[in-house]
């Protein structure tokens, strides 16, 4: 079943390659040096944020004073590093996955030429780091009074950063 999932999300890519014998990966290129790695880990964050995807849809985008617009970059890298790499709950083999899934696709945009260069290669990705900080904010829940109180904060946080954002694309558009 699993299998058959990923042909028909796959498909597009599946016939574009079978119509042209291979040619994504036959068109690779490897891209490495620091310059370039920088950019695409900066992108990522703006991408996290909000901010890049304000450069790609407004022509003026909103400048922010902050080095990020929302703290989901912060929050993500905190949630990663904090990922639960033992325990056989739901809890933490869902968090180990969602780990997983992204520490193998993410690398994979930082080497190539024309891979992971715009705002859009890490949207595809969208789901992983929010799912990552979901679970782990989801875990604090459980975890008693303090951390219950923690999470719903950062989470309140997450949600009138992004309104900020919002807002701003807004005024600017």
């Amino acid at each position: 079943m699993g299998a058959a999932a990923f042909c028909l999300a796959a498909s597009p890519l599946l016939f574009y390659n079978l119509s042209d014998q291979g040619q994504t990966a036959a068109s690779f290129e490897p891209q490495l040096g620091a310059e370039h790695l920088f950019y695409r880990l900066t992108l990522f964050a703006e991408t996290l944020d909000g901010s890049a995807l304000g450069r790609y849809m407004l022509s003026d985008p909103p400048e922010s004073r902050l080095p990020f617009a929302t703290p989901m970059p912060l929050l993500f890298l905190g949630a990663l590093l904090l990922t639960p790499w033992r325990g056989d709950s739901h809890e933490y083999r869902l968090r180990r996955w969602a780990a997983l899934a992204f520490l193998i696709a993410y690398p994979q945009t930082l080497i190539g030429k024309d891979v992971g260069v715009g705002a859009h290669h890490t949207v595809l990705l969208w789901p992983l780091p929010h799912l990552i900080v979901g679970g782990w904010l989801a875990s604090w829940l459980n975890r008693g009074r303090t951390r219950q109180g923690l999470a719903v904060a950062v989470a309140t946080l997450c949600v009138a950063a992004n309104l900020g954002v919002i807002g701003s694309f807004v005024q600017s558009g």
